[in-house]
């Protein structure tokens, strides 16, 4: 029981980085525009569907998706790759001083003349754990945008067909446009008040 109560601190520690340090959101590079910042929900040969998010401030439960054709996609990044390199090069280093640090141990008897050795362990444990969490989480993220992606990348044309990517800062899919002729289209004006069509 005690150690399940002292792993509690642990895996909510690993869980928090793990989510603080994910996003489902892949950039996808166009010709004729800046990047889009999307999750990529489906796609087949000729077609890349992104679905961005689900207005608030009407009755919209559906979100705003874009579909993008083969020459309108330049390059596609996906999401989870780098956080799950960088998980995974934390545990490996923490995992290598530990050993370093328990070989020392050993070699001086088990003595912890400072008192430091429990702490310094429990620096590397944790290490370990976050970095494994951190890499497990964001490899899923990664795979799994891949695999809705994975029809359009494998159909592909050749690199010389492609246009070359147009500049500018990754832009967030807008929500959808409130239905015409509600208060809702524009926000920042007030309300027609008595009969309107």
């Amino acid at each position: 029981m005690s150690a399940v109560v002292s792993s509690r601190p642990w895996l909510a520690l690993a869980v928090a980085v793990a989510f603080g340090c994910a996003t489902s959101k892949a950039r996808i590079y166009r010709p004729d525009g800046p990047p889009l910042a999307a999750e990529i929900e489906s796609s087949d040969q000729s077609t890349l569907v992104l679905r961005g998010p689900t207005a608030a401030r009407f009755d919209a439960p559906e979100p705003r998706r874009v579909a993008l054709g083969q020459y309108q996609v330049t390059a596609i990044d996906h999401p989870g790759n780098v956080l799950a390199l960088i998980g995974l090069g934390e545990a490996g280093a923490s995992a290598l001083a530990l050993t370093a640090w328990t070989s020392d141990f050993r070699t001086r008897g088990g003595s912890d003349p400072n008192g430091f050795g429990g702490p310094i362990g429990f620096v590397f444990l944790t290490g370990i754990v976050t970095g494994l969490a951190v890499a497990a989480f964001n490899g899923m993220v990664w795979g799994r945008s891949k695999a809705h992606a994975r029809a359009f990348e494998q159909e592909r044309p050749p690199v010389w067909l492609i246009p070359p990517t147009a500049p500018g800062d990754s832009q967030l899919l807008p929500p959808p446009q409130p239905p015409p002729g509600t208060d809702e289209e524009s926000p920042g004006q007030n309300p027609r008040r008595g009969f309107h069509r």
